[in-house]
């Protein structure tokens, strides 16, 4: 399946080639992915999430030292975020010593929101849903930290929250019709 939708990407240069004309048409983009969707038979967007999230992870941190097992931690969400849509984000914590909590906040200028707290002394995979905040056009600070008795990392990375542009989408039987035939949706 993933290379059946590797392939269908690949026939559409709007999506993945920056010198492509319609490469900024967000329009033509919506139509491509929905081409897509059609060509492989089954609806794309949750496969977008998880491709744009492997490809475009805005945070990835693996805390890694030989000598001693550290924890290790992956949070992955995407780097443009719609404003006022659920949005969603994965966390990842593996080889806990003893008990961490791990804290994920968005911090603008008037406000923070805790998004995530966990704390375990067990690895987990969770991925949480999330309402982004109603704003025009703003850089947010993500942040993830994890904290324990002998580990604490603290990370933080922009994410854009922007209003997203609605589109209306008709398709008719036929691309032209005369004057005065009857229009069938």
């Amino acid at each position: 399946m993933e290379e059946k939708l590797i392939s269908a990407v690949a026939n559409h240069p709007e999506l993945n080639d920056a010198g492509c004309y319609f490469y900024r048409d967000r329009n033509k983009k919506n139509l491509a992915w929905r081409h897509i969707s059609e060509e492989i038979g089954q609806p794309v967007m949750d496969r977008l999430w998880i491709l744009s999230c492997t490809l475009c992870v805005l945070l990835s941190w693996m805390h890694v030292d030989q000598a001693v097992a550290e924890p290790q931690y992956l949070v992955a969400i995407p780097a443009v975020i719609d404003a006022g849509a659920e949005a969603k984000f994965c966390a990842t914590l593996r080889q806990p010593s003893g008990t961490l909590v791990m804290t994920v906040t968005l911090k603008s200028r008037e406000k923070n929101t805790t998004l995530f707290t966990h704390t375990s002394n067990e690895a987990f995979q969770t991925c949480v849903q999330f309402e982004a905040p109603l704003v025009q056009k703003e850089v947010q600070d993500f942040q993830v930290e994890v904290r324990g008795d002998t580990f604490y990392s603290k990370q933080v990375r922009k994410v854009m929250i922007r209003a997203s542009d609605t589109f209306t989408f008709i398709q008719t039987d036929k691309p032209i019709y005369l004057p005065g035939q009857k229009v069938c949706l």
